[in-house]
């Protein structure tokens, strides 16, 4: 896989995962949302950014990974911050579940 495709997979799935993002937090409590966030957004940045990254290693060629890592902030960034976001959001909308009970 080249890594403009791997890229463009990776922005894609950024989009819809902002947007799921979007609905599951404004459809939750906010104070419940915030501690849940506050708890394990930590944990999931660090999680999610490994099982990001990871495949990156085995689908792009070894000779266009330079130009990647060049630019790893940006990319680590649009890859790895929305899927925690969507995490964390889930995380924070089934605190609010089990909370209210």
């Amino acid at each position: 896989m080249s890594l403009k495709r791997y890229l463009t997979v990776c922005y894609v799935i950024t989009f819809v995962m902002l947007l799921l993002a979007g609905v599951i937090l404004s459809s939750s409590d906010p104070d419940a949302s915030f501690l849940g966030m506050l708890i394990i957004a930590p944990i999931i940045a660090a999680v999610n950014t490994f099982i990001q990254i990871w495949p990156f290693a085995r689908l792009v060629p070894e000779d266009q990974r330079n130009v990647f890592w060049s630019y790893k902030w940006t990319s680590l960034i649009f890859i790895a911050l929305p899927s925690s976001i969507l995490l964390i959001a889930i995380l924070a909308f089934i605190w609010d579940e089990i909370v209210g009970i």
